[in-house]
C-alpha cells in the first residue's frame, strides 16, 4: 500500500509540473477516443478556449462550437486526413472565445494504434499563438509597406533619372547648337570679313610700289592663314557634315581629318543603316567617337585605330579599338588621364546611361583598348532636344 501511494504521490507531482508547464506555455493537451465522439480534456486546454474547467462536456461536438466557422471545414478535413493517414497532423485555426475575442490555436499532437494497426486515439496539444500571429502579420505589414515605400522612392527615381536624361539630352542639343550659331557667325561676319580684306589686299598690291606690294603680300599670307585657321575653328566646334549628312559620312570625315592633324590612321567602317538616328544620339556618338580618338593620340602610343559603326537587337553598336598599350580600367590614374581636358570616359558611360545606353571597356596593360558603346536610335521621350539642328 505504502509503495503504491508513493506511485500515486509521484503520478500527482508530475501530472501538477505538467499542468504548470502547460498553463506556463498556454498549452491544454487533449484525448481523443477515436471510436467515439468523446473527449478528455485538461483544465489548461479548455482555459486556451476561455472555459472554466468542463466547459467543453467532454464533447467533440462541443469543442468544434468555438471553432472559427471559416477554419471549422479545415480542421475537419484535417481530423479525416490524420485518420487516412494514420498519424497527427499539426494545423493553426482560429477559435472565438465565449467573450467574443478571436484567438490563434496550434495543434499538434500524437496517434496511438491498436494491436491491428488500426488508429485508437489521438493525444492533441492545443497552444494559444495569437500573440505570435500577430507579431507575423505586423511584420507582414512593415514588409509590405516597406516594399510599397521601396516602389515608390524607385518611381521617383525613375522620374528624377528621366528628368536628368531630358536635361541632359537639351543641354547637349543646345550646346550644339549654340556651336553651330558661333560657326555660322564665324562664316558670315569673321570668314567673309577676311575674304574681303585679303581681295583688297591683293587689289592694292597691284597699285603699290615694290616694297609696298611685298608688305602687302605678307600681310595677305597672315590673313589666308586667319581665314584657314577660322575655318578650322568652324569644323572643330561644329561639324557641318554631321548635321547636313549625318552620323556615317561624319565619321569618315572625323578618320580623315585624324589622319591629316595627328597622323592617326582610322580605318572607319559601317553597316548600310537606313534608320534614321536621332540628332541628339547622332551628336552624343560624333562626340563620343572623337573623345576616344583623341584619347587614343594622347595615351595608346599608337598611330592606327579602328572604328566600326553597326546595329545590334534594334540600336547602334559603335567599336573603337587600337592595339596600343592599354591600360587598367581599375586605376585611378588612367580614369584621370583618360577624361583629362576633353569629354571623359566617365562623362561618356554617364551621358549614354541618360539616352537609355551603355558603355564597355575590354582593355587591360599591353594588350591594346577595346571599347564598344550601345545606344538607342532616338531618346526615350520626345523633348526639343529633337528637334532639327
Amino acid at each position: 500500500v505504502t509503495e503504491r501511494k508513493q506511485i500515486e504521490e509521484k503520478l500527482r507531482i508530475s501530472q501538477e509540473r505538467l499542468k504548470l508547464a502547460q498553463k506556463a506555455g498556454k498549452i491544454g493537451s487533449c484525448d481523443w477516443q477515436i471510436k467515439g465522439r468523446r473527449v478528455e480534456f485538461t483544465e489548461e486546454f479548455e482555459n486556451v478556449y476561455g472555459l472554466p474547467p468542463g466547459g467543453l462536456e467532454g464533447s467533440l461536438d462541443k469543442w468544434e462550437q468555438f471553432i472559427h466557422p471559416e477554419d471549422l471545414p479545415r480542421v475537419r478535413e484535417n481530423s479525416a486526413r490524420e485518420l487516412t493517414e494514420k498519424k497527427a497532423l499539426p494545423l493553426e485555426f482560429r477559435i472565438i472565445r465565449p467573450d467574443g475575442q478571436i484567438r490563434w490555436v496550434a495543434s499538434w499532437g500524437q496517434m496511438t494504434f491498436d494491436t491491428k494497426g488500426q488508429p485508437l486515439q489521438v493525444t492533441a496539444m492545443n497552444m494559444d499563438i495569437t500573440e505570435r500571429r500577430q507579431m507575423e502579420e505586423d511584420l507582414r505589414q512593415s514588409r509590405a509597406e516597406l516594399e510599397s515605400k521601396v516602389l515608390e522612392r524607385t518611381k521617383a527615381l525613375r522620374e528624377l533619372m528621366e528628368k536628368q536624361r531630358s536635361l541632359t539630352s537639351e543641354l547637349l542639343m543646345t550646346e550644339a547648337r549654340e556651336r553651330k550659331r558661333i560657326a555660322v557667325d564665324l562664316h558670315d561676319n569673321i570668314c567673309q570679313q577676311l575674304a574681303i580684306a585679303k581681295m583688297r589686299l591683293q587689289s592694292l598690291q597691284q597699285t603699290a610700289d615694290k616694297t609696298t606690294a611685298s608688305s602687302l603680300q605678307e600681310i595677305g599670307k597672315l590673313v589666308h592663314e586667319a581665314i584657314q585657321h577660322t575655318r578650322l575653328i568652324m569644323r572643330e566646334i561644329s561639324p557641318a557634315v554631321l548635321y547636313e549628312l549625318g552620323l556615317l559620312p561624319a565619321l569618315d570625315w572625323l578618320a580623315e581629318q585624324m589622319r591629316e592633324k595627328y597622323g592617326l590612321k582610322v580605318s572607319c567602317r559601317h553597316d548600310d543603316i537606313k534608320r534614321r538616328i536621332g540628332d541628339d544620339i547622332q551628336l552624343l556618338l560624333f562626340q563620343s567617337v572623337r573623345e576616344l580618338l583623341h584619347n587614343i593620340i594622347k595615351h595608346a602610343g599608337t598611330q592606327r585605330a579602328a572604328v566600326h559603326c553597326g546595329t545590334r537587337g534594334g540600336k547602334i553598336v559603335l567599336t573603337v579599338a587600337d592595339e596600343g598599350k592599354g591600360f587598367d580600367p581599375a586605376s585611378s590614374r588612367q580614369k584621370v588621364e583618360a577624361e583629362d581636358g576633353g569629354f571623359g570616359l566617365f562623362n561618356i558611360r554617364e551621358r549614354l546611361r541618360y539616352f537609355g545606353g551603355e558603355m564597355t571597356i575590354d582593355t587591360s596593360p599591353g594588350k591594346g583598348c577595346r571599347i564598344q558603346i550601345v545606344a538607342p536610335f532616338k531618346s526615350r521621350k520626345r523633348n526639343r532636344s529633337e528637334e532639327p539642328l
